[in-house]
């Protein structure tokens, strides 16, 4: 949806909503309330149920679930910058340690089970995290996700790499890249 062009644009605000044709985006403090239109029903329960499930696992590269109220899900805002701004000024270096990032972190997803389906450069958020050196990534809108039984965990990862078109823009950033 339009969660990480937000979180990217006024993260700094303490208040601000958006209204789109998908739904709404609210940020109040440290949350985010993404409500969805009535008929993208199905979209609110894939999110939902994803943003729980990743919740309880303690995965730490998604947004935190914290509650649901109608077709509206609250969670935890992510402060950072999304991919597709990040990378004009990233280094070769920051380039390649973000690829191998996203790599990482779409296996160790794959390794849950779950399938991001919608894994673009507005969904990645590059998050400045001390712990985490240099930053950590974040994927957002879990709302197109899929959970997989059976699964080579290395080969579902590289397809959402490959799927998206990520790794040949990551190359061309690369490329231009100082």
């Amino acid at each position: 949806m339009f969660v990480s062009f937000f979180n990217n644009q006024f993260q700094n605000n303490s208040k601000l909503s958006f209204q789109g044709k998908d739904g709404s985006i609210k940020y109040i403090g440290n949350t985010v309330v993404k409500s969805f239109h009535s008929e993208r029903q199905q979209e609110f329960t894939t999110e939902r149920d994803f943003l729980t499930f990743l919740t309880n696992a303690k995965f730490p590269n998604s947004p935190k679930f914290i509650k649901t109220e109608g077709n509206s899900i609250t969670m935890e805002k992510i402060s950072g910058q999304n991919l597709l701004d990040f990378l004009p000024a990233a280094t070769k270096e920051q380039i390649l340690w973000t690829k191998e990032q996203i790599l990482k972190v779409a296996k160790n997803l794959a390794k849950l089970g779950v399938f991001h389906n919608d894994l673009n450069r507005a969904n990645i958020i590059i998050v400045k995290d001390t712990n985490n050196i240099p930053y950590k990534v974040v994927f957002l809108d879990f709302a197109d996700a899929k959970k997989v039984k059976s699964l080579d965990t290395t080969q579902l990862a590289d397809d959402m790499m490959y799927k998206k078109h990520l790794t040949p823009i990551l190359d061309v950033f690369l490329s231009k890249a100082k």
